[in-house]
Parts: structure tokens; C-alpha cells; sequence
């Protein structure tokens, strides 16, 4: 089948089956999930996503041509069983963003020099932005041509690391709060970065967030590279690569169609509007 030649809606649902096939599935039972999503409007100065892309929901983006940027953020949505989102705070994590390409290239932002003193925070934002935070560099992790941020390695040596790194709090780092009272986990956002799409006319891919992966000597790492407090101000959880008390959620998928999809989209949505003219005349009459 050539996802390419289908009907937008089954581009759609196809991409979204896809991608949940490729990530571990959300789990309720995890303590923190990592959670990315497309906005319109981003915290960064300046992040804001091209007019002519249309994001249906935080997941699914329909985008019209090459150069057209769209704004990302990744949450830290933390386990919240007490129905307090005051106690519940995020403090550190390492990872990469990653696009999966099925025939449509880009560019995820990151810093492009890889020597110390080449880091920033153009990834950053304000409660995940403290002490060493940077937005990680640019590299191609996948072979698809585009440029994602971080490392597909276990383990690099050296300063700087490869990987975006939030850190919570301020100064040197410390604890972001969630804020108020409620039932559902704790939204905490950590990050903001750009895709920006390459020279294809069609196709599609999926962009998500995979904490790093650290292993030593074959087994997992006693480092700790994801921090939290969840319904508590005292205690702190800290979670190794392949800890099954963290997930990733749902990627961003995001897809140029064809243009007979796009057709096919407007006449149904043309189609709808002269329904319900006809019935409200027949109504009137």
C-alpha cells in the first residue's frame, strides 16, 4: 500500500497506528511520562508555527510545504495520587528528540557546535532552564537526512554531552512545582524546539522525545538520569534507562498530503457545508 495515494483521514489514522507500534504505549501506572506536543504559539520569544500549518490536535499536523516551522514542546506529566499538583515536582532529565521519516526530511533545532563552549539553551525554558541545561546538538540519528538533537550512544565521554538536559529549579537547579489541586497527573513543561520541514512536497513523519539511553558494562546504569517527587516534598525518584516507572507518550505526527487528499478534504468539507444549507432551507420553508 501507498500510504501516499490514500484518502488524508487513513494517512492520518495509518501514521498514528504506526507510531504507537514503534513507542512503548502510555502506561497510567508510570510515574512520569514524557509527553511531546505541536502548539501554535510557543514560551520562547520568537517560536511560532508557520501560517498554512494546521495542528488538528497536539499530536496530528498537517503542514502545506517546505520551510514551514512547527513549534514542539515536550511535558513531564508526573503521577498525581494524592490530588495535589503542588507536591508533585520535576528536577532533571537527559534526551534526544528524534524524527522518524516516511518520506518527509527536517530539521530539529539544536546547537550545532559540538565543543565546549558551543552549548545553549535555545531548547530551554523557564523552570527547566537552571544550572548546566542546555538544548542539546544536531545530529542525524536516523539517516533520514534531517538534523535531530542528542545521541543514539549508551554512553559519550567528555564535556559537553550530546543530549538536551532540562534541570528544574533555579541557580545551580533544585525543584519546578506543579501548581494547584485537581485530579490527573502534574503537567510540568521542560522544553520547546522547532522542526523545520525540508524540500519534499509529500509525505510524513513522526517526532518524539527518548529519554538517554544509559547503559554500562551491559547492564543498567546506577547514574541517575530522571528526577522527580511525586506526592511528596521529601521524597525524591530517581529512574535509570529502562525503568518501567517512566513512559513516553503518543509522537507528533506531522504529514504533507498529496495534493488529490487535499481535494478529496475540501470537497467532503464543501460537500457538509451545502448539507446543511439545504436542510436549513427546507427548514425555513
Amino acid at each position: 500500500m501507498n500510504i501516499l495515494k490514500q484518502p488524508l483521514q487513513r494517512v492520518l489514522a495509518a501514521g498514528v497506528a504506526l507510531a504507537s507500534l514503534a513507542l512503548p504505549a502510555a502506561s497510567p501506572a508510570a510515574q512520569i511520562t514524557f509527553e511531546m506536543r505541536a502548539v501554535e504559539q510557543g514560551v520562547l520569544l520568537g517560536d511560532t508555527t508557520s501560517a498554512g500549518v494546521t495542528i488538528n490536535d497536539t499530536h496530528n499536523v498537517i503542514a502545506t510545504g517546505a520551510g514551514q516551522v512547527i513549534v514542539l514542546q515536550l511535558y513531564a506529566i508526573i503521577q498525581n495520587l494524592d490530588g495535589n499538583h503542588a507536591n508533585d515536582g520535576f528536577q532533571q532529565v537527559y534526551g534526544s528528540f528524534l524524527s522518524s521519516s516516511n518520506g518527509l526530511s527536517g530539521n530539529l533545532r539544536g546547537d550545532t557546535n559540538f565543543v565546549v563552549g558551543g552549548q545553549t539553551q535555545i531548547n530551554n525554558v523557564p523552570g527547566a532552564n537552571a544550572g548546566v541545561a542546555q538544548a542539546g546538538f544536531q545530529f542525524d540519528l536516523n539517516g533520514g537526512g534531517g538534523l535531530d538533537v542528542g545521541s543514539n550512544a549508551t554512553d559519550v565521554p567528555g564535556v559537553p554531552l550530546p543530549w538536551f538536559l532540562a534541570v528544574g529549579g533555579s541557580g545551580i537547579g533544585g525543584t519546578t512545582f506543579g501548581v494547584g489541586a485537581g485530579a490527573g497527573g502534574t503537567e510540568i513543561l521542560i522544553a520547546e524546539t522547532t522542526f523545520t520541514l525540508g524540500p519534499e512536497s509529500v509525505g510524513s513523519t513522526s517526532i518524539n522525545f527518548a529519554p538517554r539511553q544509559w547503559l554500562t558494562g551491559g547492564t543498567l546504569s546506577t547514574r541517575k538520569h530522571i528526577v522527580f517527587r511525586t506526592d511528596s516534598t521529601t521524597v525524591i525518584t530517581s529512574l535509570a534507562y529502562g525503568d518501567p516507572n517512566y513512559d513516553v507518550g503518543s509522537a507528533v505526527n506531522i504529514l504533507i498530503p498529496e495534493p488529490s487528499a487535499i481535494g478529496m478534504l475540501m470537497l467532503g468539507t464543501l460537500g457538509l457545508v451545502g448539507f446543511r444549507r439545504s436542510a436549513f432551507r427546507r427548514l425555513s420553508a
